[in-house]
């Protein structure tokens, strides 16, 4: 009886109130109901017992009229639908190939039909599987030797100590160091602390400076400038020759044919300037062809000169056309030297 009473009362047949009044329609009526099911039994019409339900009014304290209710009647409940999920554990990632499960549980509404209470619930089971990852590296961490730890012993890294004190001696005269240095560089020899250290296995090494490693690790294919044009004669750079912040050619003729344009005055002072570098300045290259070189990148960068600029002399320098005569007759004799020479050491 009171949970027919609690269902009367949520399927709304009375006017909502306040707290109070709730309390007495769940208390204070079931005993009145109680009593008029146990005397003598009257039915209410439907038509007047939904007049009455709709002009009773409830106080705070008491109700107006009593309600009646037959005893064959079902009432129904209908219930706003509501979702409970339970808190989701927190995820578990092992490597051991074991299996996780972790089970979400909902209660789903219950849309009950009339004149029937029903509710239904359900869970799923969701099954999360972690593969196992395998690293296997069975190379042994770097670890840098020290010469204080083999005292009497031979340095596992090979290296000769009288080789390694004579390099120690000879890096201390000329710096002063503020930090131990007690390991040594495989390569050149010199001291080192532990941050200027690295593994050299990879070139044939126990260990090696950061001068060394870095000769060894370097990749000339990943400088900015690798395969780039050159700044003289267009050709891909293989190699870098600088000649100033920005400026890089490809070889040490392409320096100085840039250095003679560049510096000349005008066209005719090219030869002059070649020379200068030659003669002066301790270029090794070869004069005839840095000449045509400076040629090439003047053309470059001005177009081609004039018939008259070959001959054409300025002040009291050589012209282009006697420039290559004399080049020319230095070749000759260098060339007659070689064959008497050839001749009488044969």
């Amino acid at each position: 009886m009171k949970h027919a009473i609690f269902n009367f009362y949520l399927r709304r047949m009375l006017n909502e109130g306040e707290r109070e009044v709730r309390m007495l329609c769940y208390e204070g009526l079931i005993g009145e109901i109680e009593k008029r099911l146990a005397g003598p039994r009257t039915v209410v019409p439907e038509d007047m017992f939904e007049e009455n339900m709709s002009e009773t009014t409830v106080g705070e304290e008491e109700v107006q009229e009593p309600i009646i209710v037959e005893e064959n009647d079902i009432i129904t409940v209908e219930r706003s639908s509501t979702i409970i999920i339970s808190p989701e554990p927190p995820k578990k990632v092992t490597f051991n190939e074991e299996v996780e499960t972790k089970i979400i549980t909902e209660e789903i509404p219950a849309w009950e039909e009339p004149r029937e209470e029903t509710v239904a619930e359900s869970s799923k089971e969701i099954t999360l599987t972690t593969n196992r990852v395998i690293i296997e590296n069975n190379i042994p961490p770097f670890k840098p030797i020290n010469f204080l730890s083999y005292k009497g012993r031979d340095l596992p890294c090979k290296c000769n100590k009288k080789w390694l004190k004579q390099k120690a001696d000879e890096h201390f005269k000329w710096t002063t160091v503020t930090t131990k240095m007690n390991l040594h560089c495989c390569k050149c020899g010199r001291p080192a602390n532990r941050n200027n250290i690295n593994d050299g296995g990879n070139w044939g090494y126990y260990q090696l400076c950061n001068s060394c490693f870095k000769h060894e690790d370097y990749d000339i294919t990943k400088e900015s400038w690798y395969n780039k044009p050159c700044l003289v004669c267009d050709k891909p750079m293989l190699e870098r020759v600088n000649i100033a912040w920005g400026t890089d050619v490809c070889s040490e003729v392409c320096k100085y044919a840039y250095l003679a344009v560049k510096l000349a005055n005008c066209y005719e002072h090219i030869p002059q300037k070649v020379t200068h570098y030659i003669q002066v300045k301790n270029c090794t290259e070869d004069e005839e062809e840095v000449r045509e070189a400076a040629r090439d990148y003047w053309i470059k960068l001005n177009g081609i000169p004039d018939e008259g600029a070959e001959d054409r002399r300025y002040y009291n320098n050589k012209t282009w056309s006697e420039a290559r005569q004399r080049t020319q007759e230095e070749y000759d004799e260098l060339t007659v030297s070689v064959q008497i020479l050839s001749l009488f050491f044969n």
